[in-house]
């Protein structure tokens, strides 16, 4: 194992300020398995790169670097008869 050191208190963290932001910056990664009875199943990553407010970039020290932040969202259910995947290509197995 590596000698790690976290020291807290540096005063290039900012642990325990607020940060306010109103959107995520988000790159979207989804697998979906397609079955011949239209039943799915899906796995969504949604990787954040970046927080705005009202538009403009907000800075939160470490996040990149030091942090990242990560959304994982399972979906399952029946896509209606005939329905078509017009901007991906569908796979059915």
């Amino acid at each position: 194992m590596g000698d790690e050191h976290n020291d807290f208190t540096d005063q290039r963290h900012h642990f325990g300020k607020s940060v306010t932001f109103d959107q995520f910056d988000t790159t979207n990664y989804l697998h979906a398995d397609v079955a011949t009875d239209t039943s799915f199943v899906e796995t969504m990553i949604l990787q954040v790169y970046g927080f705005e407010l009202k538009g403009s970039p907000v800075d939160l020290p470490g996040f990149g670097t030091h942090y990242g932040m990560y959304f994982l969202i399972d979906g399952t259910g029946n896509s209606p008869p005939g329905a078509q995947c017009p901007s991906i290509q569908c796979i059915s197995r």
